[in-house]
């Protein structure tokens, strides 16, 4: 056998070194065609990640991911979400869809100016704090205050104990009221307050209670029995305490009005972005204030059980209604002469002949009906049609009507010559005027001695015309002294009244309603005989007069005036109130999120410009150093090996969460018409983002193809498999896309943590502009 020589190392050496040869000697045309191809795969995907940057940056300037997010959309959200609650204040016991109630997410407001400011409707904190609130927010609430800060909860108590035994209202005509009114609210009961309070017979308020109220019920053997009850009593869950309440029948907590101090009110809303997290955001802020003793009408229908117990520490008597042990009633005295014996104003006198006694009346606020509601929400929908599809001249022309204010007197009151006090049933007042002075407030510190009327403005009077369809002649004689300007003014709105498409369908169910509450307009007068009276004159009644009416409901429904019954023991009223102003509530941008967002703007202009820089490099090293041609199939798979080797796979996933959160978040944009009127317009992406985006979120189909590569043999499929994924993402995102129709407002209470009271805290959910968890498409 032959036996070859072993090779010299420099014959290895020569075959292994590349012979120098010219490079486009060995490089066909097609081989260079894929070269270029590939070379312009690599630019294209490098200048589509680029562009990326560029749609997602305006969307990631805040972690709502909402493009263009500044003040005027904050603000707009927060006069659309206090509009919500407003209109549907009876309906917020029980989720709401948006999507299923009559109201339009639009407002009649420009918010293109600098220094725009939140308008909250001022009946809508007293709507809110006012209503019935859930049994176990408020046994958790009690739970958190001590005896001395639950006596100050704003109730004019009936009852000790739930058995209803021992009764301490006022006046006999009040306890009788208490049993056909208030017998299911927990409020109106002292045991409610001694089983869920911080040790309550060891707080500072004990004693004072212990001697003018529990010692002297201890006499008897039931008070006895619910005494030794009360002391021993050991909280259970809240559940069970519940379940105790309802055994008796009780079922709600609701306070009534004061004037002593004003709540401190925060209101806030959350907003979930596509990743179903939370962001808050307030959209009303007041702060607690209180009053001077002389601004305090409201003691004048009932000072507070603190003050009574005081009192009756004071005399040596005790609050309880019983037979056998001292009571006020027993020295000759009642609370209203303790408390306003010295004060025989005329509107004192009035008051006490009409109503009743002072410090044992009940003033309860009165919320609009759901047909009414729905009613003022046609013609909302109606009129903001008009003012949104306004052209230019129809623009201008509604543009330049003003406001008048006008000072009718009801057809009935023009016989006289009377001495007007006011309408406010709770201030104390001796001088009068020659003019109606303003109805009742509860804010008024009983100072104000301006002529009472009604602002005639374009949405009101179209309102009222629609209602009534009665002469504007004839409605303006009412006033003579502004009788000119108000014909003209009625005059001038003709034209766009004649534009409104509005049916007349629910309006008779809406007076049927409106006649059942019988609101009136009220002043407290002395005539030329020097009789004292209250003069009350309907809303809707004579045509002429129920325009103004109409103006008053339309006010009322837009959260500018209230409704309040005063009922004492000589009779009942419903009465309007004095019309009041937007409150105006700063924004504060700072309260928008943007940290998240801002990681994620440069963990992607990361991503970007490492695969920039591997590609550049790549393209240096095959110009230079290779003389094969790299096969394109090796080329297209550039993203898939230089973000995995070169970018990392969590940040991968980063950027293929946040193309995911792009495509989640509905498109919107903040548009008004020359009307006024301002909308969320949905703006649908363009197919190009669409495409653009999904092949962003298909990085996550890489990684996972990765991950899984050790257990599958068939590796050529992960193209076909990140392929489909990505025409599935653009086709579903193109035939569904998130819109900011999507909307749905859960339950919705407020909370008042007593341990802070009078400090209210309103919180509800609100998924709406920018897609996420919980919205059906």
């Amino acid at each position: 056998m032959k036996v070859m020589p072993a090779p010299r190392l420099q014959d290895l050496l020569r075959q292994a070194m590349p012979v120098k040869r010219p490079l486009l000697m060995y490089i066909s045309p097609e081989e260079r065609c894929e070269m270029l191809l590939a070379a312009l795969y690599i630019i294209w995907t490098i200048v589509c990640s680029a562009i990326y940057l560029y749609v997602i940056n305006p969307s990631l300037t805040n972690n709502y991911g909402w493009a263009g997010f500044n003040t005027s959309h904050r603000v707009y959200i927060a006069d659309l979400m206090n509009m919500l609650q407003l209109e549907n204040i009876t309906k917020l016991s029980a989720p709401l869809d948006i999507r299923l109630i009559n109201v339009i997410p639009k407002t009649p407001k420009s918010y293109y100016r600098a220094n725009t400011q939140i308008d909250v409707p001022p009946a809508l904190r007293r709507l809110q704090l006012l209503s019935p609130l859930p049994l176990p927010r408020v046994i958790a609430m009690l739970r958190k205050s001590t005896l001395d800060q639950a006596l100050s909860i704003p109730t004019s108590f009936c009852w000790v104990d739930f058995d209803k035994h021992f009764e301490i209202a006022h006046t006999s005509r009040r306890q009788e009221r208490c049993y056909q009114q208030y017998y299911s609210n927990a409020a109106v009961y002292i045991e409610s307050v001694m089983r869920n309070t911080i040790d309550p017979f060891r707080s500072q308020a004990f004693h004072m209670l212990n001697e003018t109220l529990l010692q002297p019920m201890a006499t008897f053997y039931k008070g006895e029995q619910l005494y030794l009850r009360m002391e021993s009593h050991q909280w259970t869950s809240v559940s069970s305490e519940i379940e105790y309440w309802v055994d008796y029948g009780i079922d709600s907590w609701q306070v009534q009005v004061q004037n002593q101090y004003h709540y401190g009110f925060i209101n806030i809303i959350k907003i979930r972005n596509a990743f179903n997290v939370d962001y808050e955001m307030t959209i009303d802020l007041a702060p607690f204030r209180t009053r001077s003793d002389i601004s305090w009408s409201s003691s004048r229908k009932f000072n507070g059980l603190r003050q009574d117990l005081l009192t009756c520490q004071e005399l040596g008597c005790s609050v309880l209604r019983a037979s056998n042990i001292t009571t006020l009633f027993k020295l000759g005295l009642t609370w209203d002469s303790v408390y306003f014996g010295s004060d025989s104003t005329p509107t004192s006198r009035i008051v006490r002949d009409a109503i009743g006694p002072l410090d044992s009346i009940d003033v309860t606020l009165v919320p609009p009906s759901n047909s009414l509601v729905h009613y003022f929400t046609l013609f909302q929908t109606a009129l903001y049609t008009i003012l949104e599809d306004a052209n230019f001249t129809v623009a201008n022309y509604c543009n330049a009507y003003e406001p008048i204010f006008v000072t009718p007197l009801p057809p009935t009151w023009q016989n006289y010559t009377p001495l007007y006090f006011g309408g406010n049933l709770l201030c104390s007042k001796d001088a009068p005027t020659s003019y109606p002075q303003p109805l009742f407030d509860i804010d008024d510190q009983c100072f104000n001695q301006d002529k009472e009327g009604f602002l005639l403005e374009m949405s009101s009077v179209l309102f009222a015309i629609h209602s009534t369809e009665v002469s504007v002649t004839s409605i303006c004689e009412l006033d003579q002294a502004t009788a000119p300007s108000c014909l003209k003014s009625l005059l001038f709105i003709h034209p766009i009244y004649e534009l409104l498409e509005f049916s007349h369908t629910n309006l008779s169910e809406v007076l049927t309603e409106i006649s059942d509450i019988d609101i009136s307009y009220v002043q407290m007068v002395q005539l030329q005989n020097a009789t004292e009276t209250l003069l009350v004159q309907p809303l809707l009644s004579k045509a002429e007069w129920s325009f103004f009416g109409w103006i008053a409901i339309y006010e009322w429904l837009r959260g500018l005036r209230e409704v309040y019954t005063f009922e004492g023991d000589n009779g009942r009223i419903d009465v309007i109130s004095h019309r009041m102003e937007f409150q105006q509530v700063p924004s504060n941008p700072l309260e928008t999120p943007f940290m998240v967002n801002t990681l994620a703007w440069y963990l992607c202009l990361y991503t970007t410009s490492i695969l920039g820089i591997v590609a550049v490099a790549l393209g240096v090293q095959s110009l230079l150093q290779s003389p094969i041609p790299i096969p394109t199939t090796n080329m297209l798979n550039f993203n898939r090996v230089a973000g995995s080797v070169w970018v990392g796979k969590s940040l991968l996933v980063c950027r293929s969460l946040f193309a995911m959160g792009y495509l989640s978040t509905a498109s919107v944009a903040l548009r008004t018409s020359l009307g006024g009127i301002t909308q969320l317009h949905h703006e649908p992406y363009t197919i190009f983002i669409i495409v653009l985006v999904s092949g962003e979120a298909t990085w996550l189909v890489y990684v996972v193809q990765e991950l899984a590569s050790p257990v599958t043999t068939l590796h050529r499929a992960a193209p076909v498999g990140s392929a489909i994924a990505w025409v599935l993402v653009a086709f579903l995102t193109w035939i569904s896309p998130w819109s900011y129709s999507n909307w749905q407002l859960p339950s919705y209470r407020c909370v008042s943590p007593v341990y802070l009271w009078p400090f209210w805290y309103c919180k509800f959910l609100i998924t709406t502009f920018t897609g996420g968890g919980g919205i059906d498409r």
